[in-house]
């Protein structure tokens, strides 16, 4: 298990500790950073935790009953369903994790090139402010950089290379299944 795992839901879920499945789950999650890299799917990862509205949850969900006694009357009765707690956060993540992954590769790969062409900018007219990230990124993916769509994908990659760079003392910044359980195992 990665510490950016816990570093990116703590942020976004301080009050809920991250619940999780063991080394199915441990080798699963290394089979996605051996496919596209870490950085990437960390940034899926952050996806999936920030999405609007949330793929998944936390409390029990509120809704409403409606039926017909036999006199004809409509009665409602509001349910909350606990079945619908989210209890392993990253299972859920890596039963759907292809629509974030696409979007995390789309958007890594365009912070990529507009980091290029900012630097190309910066050698080619060194007293010129080069655009910014946000304006860049929202160019090159063909969205409008007046709603703050790029300024979110590179907050969203700053934040998930910060919770990449973390470290604490107690813990290592990856446990569990490694390279070599993933060559030796199929899951």
């Amino acid at each position: 298990m990665r510490l950016w795992v816990h570093v990116i839901w703590l942020k976004k879920n301080p009050t809920t500790p991250l619940a999780l499945c063991g080394p199915k789950e441990d080798r699963k999650l290394e089979y996605l950073i051996q496919q596209y890299g870490e950085d990437k799917t960390a940034y899926a990862w952050y996806l999936y935790v920030n999405a609007k509205p949330a793929p998944y949850n936390l409390k029990p969900v509120k809704h409403v009953d409606k039926f017909t006694t036999a006199k004809g009357n409509i009665m409602t009765t509001t349910v909350k369903d606990a079945g619908a707690i989210t209890r392993f956060p990253l299972s859920a993540f890596l039963a759907v994790e292809a629509g974030f992954t696409i979007q995390s590769c789309l958007h890594y790969d365009a912070f990529t090139k507009a980091h290029e062409q900012r630097k190309a900018a910066k050698t080619k007219n060194p007293n010129d402010t080069p655009p910014t990230y946000e304006h860049l990124i929202a160019e090159i993916l063909g969205i409008p950089s007046y709603d703050g769509s790029g300024a979110d994908i590179f907050t969203g990659i700053r934040e998930a290379y910060k919770a990449q760079t973390a470290t604490t003392a107690s813990l290592k910044p990856a446990w569990g299944v490694t390279q070599k359980d993933l060559e030796d195992d199929e899951f």
